[in-house]
């Protein structure tokens, strides 16, 4: 036995480690070294931040960092956050594509790393990756000759994948009040923090709130990241981000780790709320065990939401400030229409075996006739199962147009009004950029749906200019 305060260990870096570390545990009934009978499993094993917390141990404080002056001609985006050593985070790439005219040339900047440069003629993609070992934030790709990029960050974290589109490559991303629609951080296996980046030249503050719990605060100072988090167990939606009055618009993501899966997903402005959203598919079954559709009404009265899937609709009444969660039964396929009285903003959450996906609903103001993805990759044999690009389609008239992939034969689509449908490259395909070309009727929403290994990831297409 041993009480609070008492030293129990020293730390140390030996073996597959990235810096010092102390493995933790807390057990509430232990014979010999582990637990055993009559508790053997976990059932005795209590979460050691929690314990922690509940014994008086404050949490370590939010981390920041100053984003490197870059003299940029145009800013092509931010990655709140960086991450790649020798075990957990194996992966993490940058991918840019270059749908301009004119070459693109310009740096990679993440504090306390040496930028890397990147160069990219009309029409090319490539990808960058700092040392192992590295980590912190924020990344800043800054184009200082030619037009900007898309860019978007692929992560692998143990055997999962994530991509999170650079947050300026969408239309009112920063803003001054930004919205998750749900944060849980409960037994062993959810994770979840709130990452903030202020790009002005001014200082922002203000504070993070959650119904029923404490709000935490917040001050960046001019290109600061930082992160912050609740304390365990805390469970519920929506997550509110204001800005000080008269303070600068700021960038925000979410980032998860459950089981062995993570997932980033970036900050919902209230800006962007809209009568009309669609989410491109939906799906439970023997793998996808839940896929939760999550509304939040940011206005000031109460939106009357109706949710559609097929012939099967589902309806609330959400107050102002308030959130919604729902799911359809199981079997039911296809894209959804979220359709309210007053504009709300939604996302899709859903587990995939023992990984975790979050995914925005868009408007139908982001269609496009020509939309990309930086990157795609299917390869039964080997761990990349499956990577489907879904296309939904939100007007009375018919959608046709192409699908090409360097080095593949290029797709014809088709969708019919007020539908959707997906396509697939052949197996073996690997390669970007994919790209969505409208050859008749209006635009198109997109979306890319990934399986890797055992999890499984969605993102939204980018869109240029």
């Amino acid at each position: 036995m041993i009480s609070i305060g008492a030293q129990i260990y020293t730390t140390g870096s030996n073996g597959q480690s990235s810096g010092p570390h102390l493995h933790f545990e807390v057990h509430t009934s232990v014979v010999g070294e582990l637990s055993t009978y009559p508790n053997p499993g976990p059932g005795d094993d209590i979460n050691p931040e929690s314990w922690l917390g509940a014994s008086g141990c404050p949490s370590p404080d939010p981390a920041t960092a100053t984003a490197a002056s870059s003299g940029a001609v145009n800013e092509s985006g931010y990655f709140n956050w960086y991450g790649r050593d020798s075990f957990l985070w194996n992966t993490d790439n940058i991918h840019m594509y270059n749908p301009g005219a004119t070459t693109s040339q310009g740096t990679i900047n993440l504090p306390g790393s040496s930028g890397l440069s990147y160069y990219l003629v009309p029409g090319a993609e490539s990808y960058s990756t700092f040392p192992k070992g590295t980590i912190g934030g924020p990344v800043q790709i800054a184009a200082t000759t030619g037009p900007s990029v898309l860019a978007s960050q692929r992560v692998n974290y143990e055997s999962s994948h994530d991509e999170v589109n650079a947050p300026t490559n969408a239309p009112n991303t920063a803003g001054t009040t930004l919205y998750f629609p749900y944060y849980g951080k409960v037994g062993c296996y959810w994770e979840d923090n709130i990452h903030l980046l202020d790009p002005s030249s001014s200082s922002a503050s203000g504070s993070i709130s959650i119904p029923g719990y404490s709000p935490i605060n917040f001050t960046l100072g001019p290109g600061q990241e930082g992160y912050y988090g609740f304390a365990p167990g805390t469970l519920g939606g929506p997550v509110k981000i204001s800005v000080n009055s008269g303070g600068p618009a700021i960038y925000a993501s979410q980032r998860v780790t459950y089981y062995r899966s993570f997932d980033e997903v970036n900050a919902l402005n209230a800006a962007n709320a809209d009568y009309t959203l669609f989410l491109m598919y939906y799906g439970i079954n023997s793998d996808y065990n839940s896929d939760w559709i999550h509304v939040v009404n940011p206005g000031s009265v109460p939106s009357t939401v109706t949710l559609t899937l097929g012939s099967h609709t589902q309806s609330q009444t959400v107050a102002a400030g308030g959130e919604w969660h729902t799911e359809f039964a199981s079997g039911i396929y296809g894209s959804v229409e979220v359709q309210a009285t007053s504009p709300v903003l939604a996302s899709q959450r859903v587990q995939y075996r023992d990984s975790f996906s979050e995914v925005d609903a868009v408007s139908p103001a982001s269609e496009a006739s020509t939309l990309h993805f930086n990157w795609y990759g299917y390869d039964p044999s080997s761990e990349w199962t499956a990577d489907y690009i879904h296309l939904v389609n939100p007007n009375g008239s018919a959608v046709l147009g192409t699908i090409s992939l360097p080095g593949q034969t290029t797709y014809d689509f088709y969708v019919a009004p007020n539908s959707y449908n997906y396509y697939q490259f052949p197996a073996g395909a690997i390669g970007g950029p994919v790209t969505l070309q409208v050859t008749i009727g209006p635009g198109i929403l997109a979306s890319q749906r990934v399986q890797y290994f055992n999890s499984f990831h969605e993102v939204n297409a980018l869109e240029f200019g």
